[in-house]
């Protein structure tokens, strides 16, 4: 099988087993149907279009009749996640889109809202207490690693500031800006001294 048609296959497998975890992704999906959208991975060329039935989602490559079409890059596919920053996204270029924005949206949303019972998904293969056990361990890993990212992030942004001397500190910083307001002020004073002159 070529590349390409590997490429939608699975996307269409994944997206539909994704879709059917979640009993509330068919109103979605009403919401959509008969609507193409196409995603085009500009970075690798590749075209995967979208077409939404009542019931799941096909994928094809590139189809000639979208009603709404968005170029990115493959990095870039996070932001199709987060449908309140897409509008942020299109506006600084980080993606292209062409037709309908709300549809892009509500395509955003399908996945967006995704309720999947992971535990109870698990559960099914390994059993109710093997899951539990597996997803409370994997909660307080991630706490702690949210944590201690923390604390790295501002040890190091204090090593930056106070002892390496590379970037000013937050009272440096105010002391600059307050200089800039300063320097602006006295600008403004002086084009308006001009201008009186100027009409003398």
């Amino acid at each position: 099988m070529p590349f390409k048609q590997l490429i939608q296959a699975i996307a269409e497998t994944g997206a539909n087993k994704l879709l059917a975890l979640d009993g509330a992704s068919g109103r979605r999906l009403q919401r959509l149907n008969g609507k193409v959208i196409v995603v085009q991975l500009t970075d690798i060329g590749l075209d995967l279009g979208f077409v939404v039935t009542p019931d799941n989602l096909l994928v094809t490559g590139a189809l000639d009749q979208a009603d709404a079409t968005v170029a990115l890059p493959v990095a870039a596919i996070g932001e199709l996640k987060d449908s309140a920053q897409l509008p942020k996204a299109i506006k600084e270029g980080r993606l292209e889109l062409t037709g309908d924005p709300m549809l892009l949206k509500q395509f955003s949303e399908l996945f967006a809202k995704l309720d999947i019972d992971w535990e109870g998904e698990l559960a099914r293969y390994v059993g109710d207490v093997p899951a539990h056990l597996l997803f409370d361990t994997a909660t307080k890993l991630k706490a702690k690693l949210t944590k201690g990212l923390g604390q790295f992030g501002h040890w190091g942004a204090e090593q930056l500031t106070e002892e390496a001397r590379l970037l000013p500190s937050a009272l440096e910083q105010q002391h600059f800006f307050d200089a800039v307001d300063d320097l602006k002020s006295d600008l403004a004073r002086l084009e308006r001294r001009l201008e009186a002159l100027e009409r003398q």
